[in-house]
């Protein structure tokens, strides 16, 4: 519980940024909604005043449930991450982000499991910390919600021991919902509805970048152009995203050794197809070579900064 003295500055700081934020206009900001955030007009608290006592009842639960919420607001940001109130808009703008991250895995066809739980998990644990493979991380259902380990890279994993720093509650407002859609499946309607209930509707963020496991896509040629015949298939090669440079990178890091295409596949979660395009790509900017053993990193020592 947090004490009226910390509590209150925070209050004050968070009601200031969230609405710049999370702008009025979605389900967020109604009396009694499920999210139960505050809702932004200055005469919201009017009605549970004299002027509307039928409501009051209402108002005491929509009441009771921004205190929750606030409190799972601090105790995340304050108490886990140790930020200070200058850096709760910029950890709001984070959150907000990653949430359109979230929506932009939801939607590819197929979904991505890498992908989808490697920006959910992000969410639910640090919003602005580098992503890391989904396997650094584990989650368990606990009193109505969840907790949260975290693996070291190389580290054993061990189910009788459990994660090193032991389990962590998740107190990140809608993270649950959204680990519920992916932990044990990709639910991917349940997270786009979670995202669009947050949002309003869908999020404006544009996501840049390709996917992992996008597919080549075939593209016709331009009219008078040399080569195929027009209207014969082209296709380009897919780039890595940031996420899928990380997951390679850390894959070849925690062996300790060069890797072959397919050991590379399982490590990072990819199929071989798409980890072959992706190497390609990534021996071109000079972040892998290729070996007689398979892929390496350019050093000799095998270490990869995120």
């Amino acid at each position: 519980m947090a004490d009226p003295v910390d509590f209150n500055p925070f209050v004050q700081v968070f009601l200031e940024a969230y609405p710049g934020v999370f702008p009025p206009g979605g389900p967020t900001t109604t009396p009694g909604s499920a999210w139960l955030l505050p809702p932004v007009s200055p005469g919201a608290p009017d009605f549970a005043g004299p002027r509307c006592p039928a409501r009051a009842a209402e108002f005491a639960v929509w009441a009771v449930g921004l205190y929750r919420r606030l409190s799972d607001y601090r105790e995340h940001m304050i108490g886990q991450l140790g930020l200070g109130l200058a850096d709760v808009e910029a950890y709001l703008r984070a959150q907000r982000s990653g949430l359109a991250a979230v929506h932009a895995a939801a939607c590819e066809n197929p979904p991505s499991a890498f992908r989808v739980q490697t920006v959910v998990y992000r969410f639910a644990t640090n919003a602005r910390r580098a992503p890391a493979p989904p396997r650094h991380y584990t989650f368990r259902r606990a009193d109505g919600g969840w907790e949260w380990g975290e693996y070291p890279p190389g580290a054993h994993r061990s189910t009788a021991l459990g994660p090193p720093d032991g389990y962590r509650r998740v107190s990140v407002p809608h993270a649950a919902a959204l680990l519920d859609a992916c932990v044990e499946r990709i639910d991917a309607p349940a997270l786009l509805e979670t995202v669009e209930a947050i949002f309003g509707g869908p999020p404006d963020e544009v996501i840049p970048g390709p996917t992992p496991g996008d597919r080549q896509v075939p593209s016709p040629a331009p009219a008078g152009a040399h080569g195929p015949a027009a209207g014969a298939k082209r296709f380009h090669r897919p780039r890595p995203s940031a996420e899928a440079v990380e997951a390679i990178l850390t894959a070849i890091q925690e062996a300790g050794r060069p890797l072959s295409r397919s050991a590379l596949a399982d490590r990072a979660g990819y199929t071989k197809g798409t980890i072959g395009h992706y190497v390609v790509s990534m021996m071109k900017e000079g972040r892998l070579c290729h070996t007689p053993d398979g892929y390496a990193l350019p050093d000799v020592n095998q270490t990869h900064v995120a």
